[in-house]
């Protein structure tokens, strides 16, 4: 037998039989023979080991995901070296040094912010950053973000759609920076249903944040009692004419505590309207 014949035998490569196989394997078991990685890197210039660095591994969406790139990884033959960075630049900075080292073939950062320019990393060294923000110029850098808005949008429309009347968004961490885009997901989504959330009102806590002035369907009046229609539009003209999103949310809210039905609101607003303008009347 070859000494071409055995190299491939141990390192999976070109065509040989089941027989064969069989026969190099066990004389290798036999004598106790170890591949020399080192050497066969060297060889190759590829040590098969990846590295994934991600801020909290115990976060259940950064675990899932470090979960499912390793499975990737090791059905392609690579080894993974996990890395919990807390996003404390020194700590990344002293396991780049290891790794460096160890000649990884490939950096993969789960989440977090990483400014790579920064970093000691050879050029020709691949990097890729998985939902993760910074940005690159380096030739090797690929980045694959999720596009949260579109998530929150298909999520509210899937709940809208089933029925669901109280939907809200909630960051696990305070500041966190997808929470813009969570925002900006549920207003546009809130929106195709006519409506329209305020920002403003949401900061200082007022809740539901609505608009009740701009808020509304263009074929509302299809949808609304002939009667109770006048008097709902009504309300939005005194709402609008107060000329402040959160005082005329603030009474709103107030107004219909005092009340017990829709009904009942409406009639109340409409004895406060007899022979009066919109405009003269700053509360219900």
């Amino acid at each position: 037998m070859s000494t071409a014949t055995v190299s491939n035998v141990l390192n999976g490569k070109g065509s040989f039989s089941a027989k064969t196989r069989d026969l190099v394997l066990r004389i290798a078991r036999e004598q106790g023979y170890v591949a020399n990685f080192a050497t066969k890197s060297l060889r190759e210039s590829s040590t098969k080991t990846i590295a994934l660095l991600t801020p909290d591994v115990s976060n259940p969406f950064f675990s899932l995901l470090v979960q499912r790139v390793e499975t990737l990884l090791y059905d392609a033959g690579y080894t993974c070296y996990i890395c919990d960075t807390y996003n404390d630049s020194e700590r990344i900075d002293r396991y780049l040094s290891g790794l460096t080292q160890r000649q990884v073939d490939g950096l993969v950062f789960v989440s977090g912010h990483v400014d790579v320019d920064a970093l000691s990393l050879s050029p020709a060294l691949p990097v890729l950053m998985l939902d993760a923000t910074g940005g690159s110029r380096r030739r090797w850098t690929v980045s694959a973000v999720n596009d949260l808005s579109a998530i929150v949008r298909d999520n509210v429309r899937l709940l809208a759609r089933r029925g669901c009347q109280h939907i809200a968004t909630l960051a696990v961490y305070s500041g966190a920076d997808t929470l813009h885009d969570d925002w900006m997901g549920l207003k546009s989504t809130l929106g195709e249903f006519g409506l329209k959330l305020d920002r403003n009102l949401a900061d200082r806590r007022v809740f539901p944040a609505i608009d009740p002035v701009t808020s509304g369907t263009r074929k509302e009046d299809l949808l609304m009692n002939p009667q109770e229609a006048p008097l709902i539009w009504a309300v939005r003209r005194i709402l609008a004419n107060l000329n402040n999103t959160e005082r005329a949310m603030n009474m709103l809210i107030k107004s219909l505590r005092q009340t017990d039905t829709n009904t009942e609101f409406l009639l109340r607003t409409a004895k406060k309207m007899q022979g009066r303008a919109a405009s003269d009347i700053v509360e219900f």
